[in-house]
């Protein structure tokens, strides 16, 4: 750094614009009235003042017009250079266009107007402008450009060429009055070398100079000096440094990169560096400084890189300070290191930002601080952001996907607030904290959705919270200190514990919400805790231990507990369930309390065999799920047990899943049964909870989950012990015993419309035929007690049978006999506590004797051949039955009239029938044969005429129906049987068709008793001859007249005789009276 004020006060001053330059030494550089212009070629210079051609430096007098210098294309000036200083105070600008070559040969040191190889000074108002595009070397000693004024006019170089100064300063702007601008601007694509000092140097020395510094670089600083860019103002204007050239190399550092300094206090200009070119420094690579009020700025987007200093430094007062950065790369100092008295800081890192020590050092006195790590991750061997404030507010923002890693991750001190707020990643070292404050810095802490926080948080004495959205690993122990502390970890926030977490004194609250998630990676404390909310998922991994305080613990009704092996919840002093709680095969030991599963309250123990221990009593109004599909199971209660929830267990064969209780039991636990695979029946009972203390009826069965139909589970005490045991469900296992009643009435049901057709009638000689179409629906069956393996069951084998069918046949008459044949199908469609079908074909032979009155008899013989199919429980039994059976019924007609009769009948039926067997649910169910004996008693009237209507009322009993089937499951079998006994009455009418060839057979009836229901018939009867009756007898002849009266006579005594006949003679005297007695 150069600033050394350079004035040449030589000559005498001339009385017109004259300029007296050195003249060449092989070609003229010719002096006009207001320039000097060097022509083509190259001029030769000592190291001399004053007017001879080989003078270095010529003095010009101050003049009113304009004064240029020009050297142009292919124009050289070697040697020594070209030096011009001003005699006088002037007003005139002075303007150097420079297109050609200034040189300082190698091995010269110019001094003569100054050390630059080309170096002009002004005084007075002179305004002092570099033009061009030519180069400026210096290869011996001393600057490139120098220009400098001591006047209040301004310095503006725009250097269009490369500059170079093999041992000091490239280019040398210097104002040194009380007024003007300084102002450098180099082009891209041209080179600034300076080897011993620095690339470009602009500075005001004036305090009370008003005028700004201002360089923009866009050429390349090399060279490897001692700074890039230094831009100096003691004046109270502002100093701007654009910067989009590079500065050094990582081979070739300069000791600084760039420098903006503003030293005046009483400044109020802005300080401003920003630009896009890497910077290669041993020392400082930005380096700001602001000692006014106004504001001081870095907006760097360029790569910024020290091997031995700090990277970015800014120091304020009470101006606002923004730092923005790109990539930076510290070592042997801080990447950034800012400082303001009041002045609010904002660092925003828009690169990687990378530092052996710390990576951001911002403090203020009473300043706000904010910190934004944005475009890139910040990576520090010290602390990665240490910031202080002794009574602003302190915030620091990680955004998404970006990393923030030190020794310690944020270090607070002062006493203002500190925000954080991570979207990103914020790691601790080996030995430190993720944030620490060490002062009084109430703190807020917003680890956010999808960020992480890598170590543990050591807080202030105040109020802090911490709001856990993302996920936090507290590595060893965390402190709140003082304070009401409050900790919430959120739906989406994963805290990993493996240590301490200290509340210190203090209302303290920490709330894992429902969803949030806690892993208990290793033993753990929570201390000086006041209120602990549960609502969202704790994870224990194995063996390890969660201590709390002395308060209740409650697993909230939304709150999970998942352990993956041993695992304690210490120094709490009672614990209640009201959500989950899935425990690994170990043992979960919980505080010296009561432990309470609530209602709401569900504890899985599927994983083998857990234990539940350290409580004083376990209260179950909750579930115990022991469900996962698999019969090995067993969870122990180490304490007097009670309650009124449930207990749900597998059960597998003859095994289940087992509670154990090392205490007395009590209340009324149901027992919910998952059945694996079929099931079994078993009677004697299956070990579901051993208690080792008294008990009375503890456990009552509740609901049953895949379970066979067939069965019905239930709870039995034996001693202490509770057991399943397995029974007959009443309802669906004797299903296929309310079949055999379908079975027995399938041959009744076509035998009914053969009987109708016998039982009408009539006389047909020949061949006769009839067909009948019928429809009905009774219900029949009873309730029976079915006694199996020593259990008594009511079995329901009511039906309601929906049947329907076609019946015909096909006869021969000879007199008062028929014989014939007969066929149809049969489908009855049963409904009771299963539903079944039937359908099938039957065929049978039958016989008839009598006429239309006196004595009548009817015979059959039948077979039917059916199908039965099984709906329901019993669905996909499809199996093959057959019915065969005779009928024999005799009667007498009593004859009414001539037609007309009066039927008393009788009859008998016996029937064998027969049925596959059936299995399903893991039974079979064995049908041995089955009989029928069957009897009816009945009056018909028959009223005649060509539709002989007629009305009957019959009375039937079933004899023996009995059916006896087989149940057998495994090694367990047993009979049951069907009581077909029933009496009931039919009440008949309809037309049973004419005494001849034809006749319409319709007729409907229902039943009443045992059996009741109602039918409908529609048929037809034809063919034969029709029974004659003989002709009534002739009339008798009419009686002859009779004989004329015969003659009379009257006789004396008055008789009337023939007159044929003698009259009677008269009667003779009486005889004489007897004589009396005499005594």
């Amino acid at each position: 750094m150069n600033r050394v004020i350079r004035h040449a006060l030589t000559g005498s001053a001339l009385g017109s614009a004259m300029l007296l330059m050195g003249s060449p030494a092989q070609a003229a550089c010719v002096a006009n009235a207001a320039s000097y212009d060097c022509a083509v070629g190259t001029t030769t210079t000592n190291d001399t003042t004053g007017t001879n051609p080989t003078d270095r430096n010529g003095p010009f007098t101050a003049a009113t017009v304009p004064i240029g210098i020009n050297i142009p294309v292919g124009a050289t000036v070697n040697g020594f250079g070209l030096a011009a200083t001003e005699i006088g105070v002037g007003v005139e600008d002075v303007t150097i266009t420079n297109n050609g070559l200034v040189q300082v040969n190698a091995g010269n040191t110019p001094t003569a107007g100054g050390n630059g190889a080309l170096d002009v000074t002004v005084t007075g108002a002179s305004d002092l402008i570099y033009l061009g595009a030519g180069d400026v070397l210096n290869l011996g000693n001393g600057s490139g450009l120098n220009l400098d004024t001591a006047g209040t006019g301004s310095i503006t170089a725009t250097v269009g060429g490369s500059v170079t100064a093999a041992n000091g300063t490239a280019i040398n702007i210097e104002q040194s009055g009380t007024a003007g601008n300084v102002t450098v601007v180099t082009t891209a694509g041209e080179t600034i070398s300076a080897t011993g000092g620095d690339g470009i140097e602009a500075e005001i020395f004036n305090a009370a100079n008003a005028g700004t510094v201002n360089v923009t670089n866009n050429a390349t600083i090399t060279g490897g000096g001692v700074d890039g860019i230094d831009a100096f103002s003691n004046g109270t204007g502002g100093v701007t440094v654009v910067n989009n050239g590079a500065i050094g190399t990582a081979g070739s550092r300069f000791g600084s990169g760039i420098e903006a300094e503003l030293v005046n206090p009483l400044a109020t200009g802005n300080v401003s560096v920003t630009g896009s070119g890497a910077v290669f420094a041993t020392g400082s690579g930005i380096s700001l400084i602001q000692a006014g009020t106004g504001t001081a700025t870095i907006n760097y987007t360029g790569a910024v890189n020290t091997s031995a200093g700090n990277a970015i430094t800014a120091t304020g007062t009470t101006g606002a300070m923004t730092v923005t950065t790109g990539a930076v790369t510290a070592v042997g100092g801080d990447a950034i290191d800012t400082t303001t008295t009041t002045g609010a800081q904002t660092i925003t890192l828009g690169g990687n930002v990378t530092s052996d020590q710390i990576g951001v050092d911002a403090n203020t006195t009473t300043g706000n601080v904010t910190v934004n790590v944005n475009g890139g991750n910040l990576t520090a061997t010290g602390n990665a952001i240490d910031i202080g404030t002794t009574s602003g507010n302190m915030t620091v923002t990680i955004a998404a996907t970006r990393t923030v890693s030190g020794n310690i991750g944020i270090l607070s001190s002062g006493t203002g607030t500190l925000t954080v707020n991570n979207n990103g990643t914020l790691t601790a070292g080996a030995s430190g904290d993720a944030i620490f404050t060490s002062g009084d810095n109430a703190t807020t802490v917003n680890n956010n959705a999808g960020a992480t926080l890598n170590g543990d948080v050591d807080l202030s004495n105040l109020v802090d919270t911490v709001n856990n959205r993302g996920t936090w690993n507290s590595a060893a122990g965390s402190r709140f200190l003082d304070g009401a502390d409050v900790l919430t970890n959120f739906s989406t926030g994963v805290i990993n514990l493996d240590g301490t977490i200290d509340f210190g004194a203090g209302a303290d609250t920490f709330a894992n919400n429902a969803g949030g998630v806690i892993n208990i990676t290793a033993s753990s404390t929570l201390a000086g805790l006041e209120t602990f909310t549960q609502n969202g998922r704790i994870n224990f991994s194995a063996a390890t231990t969660l201590t709390g305080p002395a308060i209740p613990f409650v697993n909230g009704i939304t709150g999970f507990i998942d352990t993956a092996g041993a695992a304690t919840i210490a120094g709490f002093t009672s614990m209640t369930n009201n959500g989950t709680i899935d425990l690994a095969g170990a043992t979960f030991t919980v505080p010296a309390g009561t432990f309470t599963n609530s209602t709401t309250g569900l504890i899985i123990a599927d994983e083998g065999a857990t234990t539940i221990t350290g409580q004083t009593s376990f209260v179950n109004n909750g579930v115990l799920d022991l469900l996962d599909g698999v019969r090995n199971d067993a969870l122990t209660i180490n304490s007097n047990y009670s309650g009124a929830g449930r207990l749900q267990v597998d059960v597998d064969g003859t095994a289940s899943d087992l509670l154990l209780i090392n205490g007395t039991a009590a209340g009324a636990t149901a027992i919910d049964v998952n059945v694996i695979g079929l099931g079994v029946f078993d009677p004697d009972g299956i070990l579901v909870v051993d208690a080792t203390g008294a008990s009375t009826n503890a456990f009552v069965m509740g609901d049953e989950f895949n379970s066979n139909p067939l069965i019905n589970f239930d709870v039995n005490q034996i001693g202490n012990d509770y057991f399943l045991v397995t029974l007959l469900d009443p309802e669906t296992a004797f299903i296929p015993l309310a079949a055999t009643g379908l079975v027995r009435e399938m041959w009744y049901q076509s035998a009914d419309e053969v009987t109708a057709h016998m039982l009408a009638p009539r006389w047909n000689d020949g061949i006769s035929f009839f067909a009948h179409i019928y429809g009905s629906k009774d219900k029949s069956g009873q309730t029976d007690e079915q006694l199996v393996n020593g259990v008594v069951y009511d079995a329901d084998n009511n039906i309601e049978t929906d049947r329907w069918g076609i019946q015909g046949g096909v006869a021969y008459g000879f007199g008062p006999a028929r014989i014939g044949i007969t066929g149809g199908y049969e489908n009855a469609d049963a409904e009771g506590d299963g539903n079944f079908e039937a359908s099938g074909f039957n065929i049978g032979l039958y016989g008839v004797y009598g006429g239309l009155t006196g004595f009548h008899a009817e015979a059959m013989f039948k077979y039917d051949d059916y199908n039965v199919e099984f709906d329901g429980v019993f669905d996909e039994n499809d199996v093959d039955g057959s019915s065969t059976g005779f009928d024999i019924a005799a009667g007498y007609r009593f004859p009414i009239g001539i037609v007309p009769s009066l039927d008393v009948f009788a009859g008998v039926s016996h029937v064998w029938s027969d049925l596959d067997d059936v299995s399903q649910w893991g039974f079979d169910y064995e049908y041995d044969d089955f009989t029928s004996t069957r009897g009816r008693l009945g009056i018909r009237g028959n009223f005649g005429g060509i539709f002989n209507p007629y009305l009957s009322a019959t009375l039937l009993h079933e004899f023996d129906g009995d059916a006896d089937v087989t149940i057998r499951q495994g090694l367990f079998f047993d009979d049951i049987s069907s009581t077909g006994k029933a009496t009931w009455g039919r009440l008949e009418g309809g037309l049973a068709g004419g005494t001849g060839t034809y006749g319409l057979q319709l007729a409907g009836w229902v039943d009443v008793g045992d059996i009741t229901g109602a039918g409908l018939r529609l048929g037809f009867a034809w063919g034969g001859a029709r029974e004659v009756a003989p002709p009534p007898p002739p009339p008798p002849p009419p009686p002859p007249p009779p004989p004329p009266p015969p003659a009379t006579q009257t006789c004396p005594d008055g008789s009337v005789i023939l007159a044929t006949e003698a009259c009677p003679p008269p009667p003779p005297p009486p005889p004489p009276p007897p004589e009396p007695e005499r005594g």
